[in-house]
């Protein structure tokens, strides 16, 4: 829990999707603190994600210019994609996730596998 990225990143995910119940079993906070975490033991994904939380001021207090300090680093940075980032992308292009409402897109980066929670998110 303290010094595993990988794990802390998952557990991040998670968190922030609700591990597959309801809205209500999703836990944001949760989400961004591990993600906070994770980024600071090097995780490239985890430093993605928390960018994309500090840019938009999703669940944190808006900081564009370090959310994109983090998204260029984590872009930048060439690393191996989780499993779990290649399995969402595969579930949702294949129609058997849940459905992405119109308007609402998967990340563009092809190691996320994460769909907006609300327009232009990404």
């Amino acid at each position: 829990m303290k010094l595993h990225a990988p794990a802390l990143y998952s557990l991040a995910l998670i968190k922030f999707n609700g591990s597959g119940g309801t809205k209500q079993d999703k836990d944001l906070h949760a989400g961004v603190a591990l993600s906070k975490r994770a980024s600071l033991l090097g995780h490239i994904e985890a430093r993605r994600e928390l960018g994309h939380c500090l840019q938009d001021s999703y669940v944190v207090k808006k900081n564009v210019t370090e959310g994109r300090r983090l998204l260029v680093q984590a872009y930048l940075t060439v690393a191996e994609v989780h499993p779990v980032n290649l399995f969402l992308r595969e579930w949702f292009e294949s129609g058997l996730g849940v459905v992405v409402e119109d308007g609402l897109r998967l990340c563009g980066y092809k190691g996320c596998g994460r769909a907006e929670t609300r327009p232009h998110e990404f």
